[in-house]
């Protein structure tokens, strides 16, 4: 079963290494100044979300992890370990007719380093999810795959509805 967006949520953070191992992917993130210490985890990937009548996308829309950050031996600590790569955003498009493009929206997931010295390596976040609603007709695709809904009731809010609700 594809994965989908229902709800959207930020992506996590990596995690931070620690000692011989590396942080996991799309964990939590530390706080420290990362000097002489272990690799702080990517950040997740943000949230976007468009409505409108007719979408033609001509740029690019990128909500990706960012890369973890190797641990620094500066301070003396031969075994820190890198961080984990953030998972990849969370990208909701709801519109009539869709013109996306060839691999144009993306949601990459960040990576974890490699090991300094003995350390561990960090984990590889997850990738994002990319979901459409569409009413008439769609073309173009993401990476990841984006999940794709036929919605009939998508159409122009009524005269004195409210704006969003109607098409939520």
């Amino acid at each position: 079963m594809a994965k989908t967006v229902e709800v959207l949520v930020v992506a996590a953070g990596g995690g931070s290494g620690v000692g011989y191992s590396g942080g996991g992917g799309g964990g939590g993130c530390c706080t420290d100044t990362n000097s002489g210490g272990n690799g702080h985890g990517g950040n997740g990937g943000g949230i976007v979300f468009i409505l409108a009548s007719n979408f033609i996308l001509t740029g690019s829309i990128v909500s990706g992890g960012n890369n973890g950050l190797a641990g620094d031996i500066s301070g003396g600590a031969p075994h820190n370990g890198s961080g984990g790569g953030g998972a990849g955003g969370s990208i909701l498009i709801k519109t009539k007719v869709g013109t996306l493009g060839t691999n144009l929206i993306t949601a990459p997931a960040g990576t974890g380093p490699a090991p300094v010295n003995d350390g561990g390596r960090g984990g590889n976040g997850g990738v994002g999810r990319i979901h459409l609603d569409y009413k008439d007709s769609y073309s173009g695709v993401t990476t990841p795959t984006i999940d794709v809904t036929q919605d009939s009731k998508l159409d122009y809010p009524k005269s004195g509805g409210l704006f969003l609700q109607e098409f939520i």
